[in-house]
């Protein structure tokens, strides 16, 4: 259903990928081009496909999608240069980048006057914020660039449905979720059961409330 809605707004926040470049099924079953890497052709020709496919003109966020060390800076921010100046991207995100390689990027961007990454991508939640509150969190701050976290309910883990690992049998979710259930996890469970039972809230609402307040 949300690809449809984008369809219809004429958006979509694309990630340029790098698994590596297969054939595969796409959400209707239809077989199209899993690209890799951050060049500038793959980058170029992955858009295309995503435009093509959602049958619209442009994407308000073009991610970066996992850092490409083997592409120079200037290759991969030049080719998304090149998507706005066309009209084909509004703005431009990374995912799944360091902070010391983030900071390398922006800084390459100020340097050759290329556009620069706008807003980052990290995975963010109630149990997983170390890296992103002591590494990411500080350039995002300095650089006044804007984040959006995926993993916001640590696959399902901060939601409540899942006591113990007995609850995880027979789900999709299993081998993302155990390794959430260690004495860290179940504090944390214990903390959103108190919080939700005062606020009158579900767990789910007061794990995502707590993200929407943090900085950055």
């Amino acid at each position: 259903m949300l690809i449809e809605e984008l369809d219809r707004l004429g958006t979509e926040i694309r990630n340029i990928s790098q698994t590596p470049r297969r054939r595969g099924p796409d959400d209707q079953g239809r077989h199209v081009d899993r690209r890799s890497g951050l060049s500038a052709a793959n980058i170029g020709t992955a858009l295309d496909d995503s435009l093509r496919r959602l049958r619209t003109g442009h994407v308000d966020v073009c991610f970066a999608h996992v850092d490409d060390e083997s592409v120079p800076f200037k290759e991969t921010l030049g080719a998304f240069s090149r998507l706005v100046e066309a009209g084909k991207v509004c703005a431009i995100g990374a995912s799944n980048h360091s902070a010391g390689r983030l900071q390398a990027a922006l800084d390459t961007a100020r340097a050759t006057g290329l556009p620069r990454c706008e807003i980052v991508q990290p995975a963010y939640n109630l149990y997983d914020r170390k890296d992103f509150e002591q590494s990411l969190l500080p350039v995002i701050q300095s650089e006044a660039l804007g984040a959006a976290s995926y993993f916001s309910l640590a696959s399902g883990f901060l939601t409540g449905k899942y006591r113990s690992t007995a609850d995880l049998e027979g789900s999709s979710r299993k081998d993302f979720l155990e390794g959430y259930f260690n004495d860290r996890g179940q504090r944390i469970l214990t903390a959103l059961r108190v919080v939700s039972g005062e606020v009158g809230a579900p767990q789910v609402q007061v794990a995502l409330a707590w993200l929407m307040s943090r900085p950055g």
